[in-house]
């Protein structure tokens, strides 16, 4: 895979840059683990990806199990609406590893605004427990 920051197949967007699934404008919730399997896979399409290669890339000096492989592939299949029969993104070869089988096409930059945006202010809370209370003869100079 060349230097694009972004990639997409189906309705789904994997910004590397930002580490980041998308489905549309909406951000998908997928483990550090899992994005890392998916991210590896997908710089490797149409190739199968043994455990042993995987379990390298994700788990370096690390000792894991298949069952930890698993739980990222049923993750992401999950997030991904797919099945293993037929996959659409993602194909086990049971025994040997994983294969990313859905067509990739480079996604335009994303545009990142400079300008930060800063938090609006809250409401006070006025309903702190008793404990919450300062002391009118307290020395402290900072306030939360």
């Amino acid at each position: 895979m060349s230097e694009e920051t972004s990639v997409c197949f189906g309705p789904f967007r994997l910004d590397l840059a930002d580490e980041r699934l998308w489905c549309g404008q909406e951000a998908c919730k997928v483990t550090h683990k899992a994005f890392a399997v998916l991210r590896y896979l997908v710089e490797h399409p149409e190739r199968l990806v043994i455990k042993e290669e995987l379990f390298k890339a994700i788990w370096p000096e690390v000792v894991v199990g298949d069952a930890a492989l698993a739980v990222c592939a049923r993750e992401l299949r999950r997030v991904l609406g797919d099945t293993t029969k037929p996959p659409q993104y993602i194909e086990t070869v049971h025994g040997r590893g994983y294969r990313f089988i859905a067509p990739l096409t480079a996604a335009p930059p994303v545009q990142r605004s400079k300008s930060k945006v800063l938090p609006q202010p809250r409401a006070p809370n006025t309903q702190h427990p008793s404990w919450w209370a300062v002391k009118p003869n307290s020395h402290s100079s900072t306030s939360c």
